[in-house]
């Protein structure tokens, strides 16, 4: 192969600003490779080399400084004694960080006397990352089809003998490793905050009343040019009958009603999506509000879920908010609080319970698996979202007031008054 006859590489490589928002940089400490040689480190030097009075190959470079350059404009700046075959240099030149991302270049030569050749790195580089900037001799012709030969042997073009290689870490302007270029791309999905309530008009409730109205609130996240997210409000298009539905849960019967989503930064009720049912909803019903998750997305095609719906459920009582309407009870009572006293213990049901359901065998305690026995002592307290105003609360006394159990019991055998059965078995803990 042939070699380059007379080639100065002039290590003028001047690294700055390889961030977004123009934040000044500088790259110190480069070090490089030269083929088989050890690497070397010359902070005030640069590329030389001794011209052979033949015209024959230069000596190996002495070293190579990393110029301190502020300027936002980022470059690699090389000088050859010859003219370059521009058509060679794409394929002579690869820059890739260490964790092994190939940054592309993208090439200016301007021939004269010389060759200068200015290579500029095609996306920003990361602060506080090592790169390496490899010239690959075999590749990089001059117009007469010389390769490069920097080991001195005649013989051009060898690889890794006549290959440079240079590493540079990049640093601030102070010297200090930076902060990573931000990530200011539209990645992040929307989210839903917090759970669904519901609404009487516009007041929030905290009864599931047959005339409420249903809302929850869902916000979108962009990025600012220094990649700190910020909240906005998705498009009110995304929601309509097709992606916002209400549904008995159990019949799947599909419930109309009005959906409204409030994109106004302004607004008391910003990033609030509702549903307005247009009926009364049935008394004692598990009812459903579903999200089409995958079909909800933001101007940059992020989706709320990408796999699934998003389902909340509740049942409704049995009146309406203001007691015009009221159903025969139709609700099961269940367990609205325990309460662990220290040597007794009380249950609080959501309504009033037929004594005749409360017993040791419906209210079971024990402890090491043995029954521990004691006595039931059944009271009443106001509750107006009860059908009758009051709910029952059941205290239970051991018999050896030292002796304290495991494990409390409560069985689905327990009824109101009206014949409603609890149905489900609560377990707890004293």
């Amino acid at each position: 192969m042939r070699y380059l006859g007379s080639i100065i590489i002039i290590g003028l490589l001047l690294f700055s600003g390889l961030t977004c928002n123009e934040r000044s940089t500088e790259f110190v400490g480069g070090t490089t490779d030269y083929g088989n040689y050890d690497p070397i480190q010359n902070p005030s030097g640069y590329f030389s080399a001794a011209i052979e009075p033949s015209g024959g190959p230069f000596s190996r470079p002495t070293g190579m400084a990393v110029i301190d350059n502020d300027s936002p404009e980022a470059r690699i700046l090389c000088e050859f004694n010859t003219q370059i075959d521009n058509s060679s240099l794409t394929d002579a030149f690869t820059l890739m960080s260490t964790g092994g991302e190939n940054i592309p270049l993208e090439f200016y030569l301007s021939i004269g006397a010389v060759s200068s050749l200015t290579l500029w790195p095609g996306t920003d580089l990361e602060y506080n990352t090592t790169y390496i900037l490899t010239l690959i001799a075999g590749n990089l012709l001059d117009v007469a089809g010389n390769n490069l030969d920097i080991d001195g042997d005649l013989v051009g073009g060898e690889t890794p003998d006549d290959n440079i290689v240079l590493r540079f870490t990049t640093f601030n302007a102070d010297s200090t490793a930076g902060s990573p270029v931000p990530n200011t791309s539209d990645d992040i999905s929307p989210s839903i905050l917090g759970n669904l309530y519901f609404l009487i008009a516009d007041t929030i409730v905290a009864f599931r009343w047959m005339d409420v109205s249903l809302a929850v609130n869902i916000s979108d996240y962009a990025r600012d040019t220094l990649g700190n997210s910020y909240q906005l409000p998705l498009s009110p298009s995304e929601f309509d009958p097709l992606t916002v539905i209400l549904r008995d849960s159990y019949t799947k019967t599909m419930v109309g009603g009005t959906i409204a989503y409030d994109d106004d930064s302004t607004s008391s009720t910003y990033l609030r999506l509702s549903y307005d049912p247009s009926s009364i909803l049935a008394a004692g019903t598990d009812y459903e509000l579903v999200l089409k998750a995958e079909s909800i997305a933001d101007a940059a095609g992020n989706k709320l879920d990408n796999t699934s719906d998003i389902i909340f459920n509740f049942t409704t009582i049995d009146r309406t908010s203001d007691s015009s309407i009221i159903v025969d009870d139709v609700i099961p009572p269940s367990v609205l609080s325990f309460s662990n006293n220290g040597p007794s213990f009380t249950i609080f049901f959501t309504e009033e319970i037929d004594v005749s359901t409360i017993n040791p065998a419906t209210i079971s305690v024990s402890i090491n698996n043995s029954p521990n026995d004691g006595s039931l002592l059944v009271e009443l307290f106001a509750r107006p979202q009860s059908p009758t105003g009051y709910a029952t609360q059941v205290t239970f006394y051991p018999n050896d007031p030292n002796q304290t159990g495991d494990m409390v019991i409560v069985r689905g055998m327990i009824a109101d008054w009206t014949g409603n059965i609890k149905g489900d078995i609560d377990i707890y803990y004293w």
